[in-house]
């Protein structure tokens, strides 16, 4: 069909927007210092522990349904989490090496504790950190945006808009958490009511509701894009990641698993140093920038794959067709 208007320009591949995202952050390597701030925080900073609150919780679970040997590997690892980790709220937040890590010596000796121990306390501490987190997010995924839309660094507007990338950022995860719950509570009531009958069949059920979660996450994962690179209003982002992800299902797909196979692997061998080792100083800022540069590229990704979205539509429109 002659439209009268030039076919648009094919998208840029996996691979290229790999590149490009990693071109995007090296030039703009001011993003990099958000990340590796956080991680010397989490590193060298007091660590946040909830041990008294965590032995009362799992006290009371063990009155409640006996002993069970997977309660004590529970509480170890909920007592040996440094809580400021929060402040990395992974996807929406500032991504950390750091909060991954068991909380350790340090080429400083050993850092204080601050102990929380009251529940009330915990759950302000928890919200909190979270907000807090999401803030931070939003200015340092904002930073990148800039990077892949402008090709340079705006302090001034960056500042002028976060709060309100905040506010998107916190409604949009309260809808993941709705939709998680809409799926997740009438999958485990199914589930525990057919455990009665059939264990192979509740693990089904149980599996396939996990699925729908995957794959509703899966088509909603450039909301965010749309609320940080285009501006837009959650519905409008919601939407434009759905039509994004169905019309680019398998390379959005194969940038997904390539991004998290090389985040896996590196950060596997950024973790190697120990927590003592100023080697590990290396891992932080080898962290900092791939995974800067992978977020970066799904970035990339997105604002070229809407590119030709819109300009493939309005070439189908034809020459009376109106614009995008």
């Amino acid at each position: 069909m002659n439209t009268g208007k030039p076919l648009p320009s094919k998208p840029l591949g996996v691979i290229a927007s790999l590149s490009g995202g990693l071109d995007a952050v090296i030039r703009g390597w001011v993003v990099v210092l958000l990340p590796v701030a956080l991680d010397l925080f989490l590193w060298f900073g007091r660590r946040l522990s909830i041990q008294p609150v965590a032995e009362r919780a799992f006290a009371q679970l063990t009155q409640m349904v006996g002993e069970n040997p997977a309660f004590d590997l529970l509480l170890k690892a909920a007592t040996d989490i440094n809580y400021f980790g929060l402040l990395s709220i992974a996807p929406l937040g500032i991504p950390s090496l750091m909060s991954l890590k068991l909380p350790g010596s340090t080429p400083l000796g050993i850092p204080d504790e601050l102990t929380v121990h009251s529940e009330l306390t915990w759950l302000a501490l928890f919200v909190g950190l979270a907000l807090v987190g999401l803030f931070l997010g939003g200015f340092y995924l904002g930073m990148i945006a800039q990077q892949v839309r402008d090709g340079r660094f705006n302090l001034p507007r960056l500042l002028g808009v976060v709060p309100r990338y905040w506010t998107s950022l916190v409604a949009l995860l309260l809808a993941l958490g709705v939709i998680a719950c809409v799926v997740a509570v009438p999958v485990l009531v199914l589930a525990s009511l057919v455990a009665a009958w059939n264990a192979w069949i509740a693990s089904l059920v149980i599996w396939t509701g996990s699925l729908i979660l995957i794959w509703l996450f899966f088509h909603l994962m450039f909301t965010v894009h749309g609320l940080l690179l285009s501006e837009e209003p959650l519905i409008k982002a919601t939407l434009n990641s759905l039509r994004l992800t169905a019309f680019n299902s398998f390379p959005t797909m194969a940038l997904l698993l390539l991004a998290a196979a090389l985040s896996a692997g590196l950060n596997f061998l950024w973790s190697l140093p120990a927590d003592d080792s100023w080697m590990l100083l290396v891992g932080i800022l080898g962290h900092a920038l791939i995974t800067s540069g992978l977020i970066a590229s799904t970035f990339v990704f997105y604002q070229d794959r809407y590119r030709y979205w819109r300009e493939l539509r309005a070439y189908l429109a034809g020459p009376n067709g109106g614009a995008a």
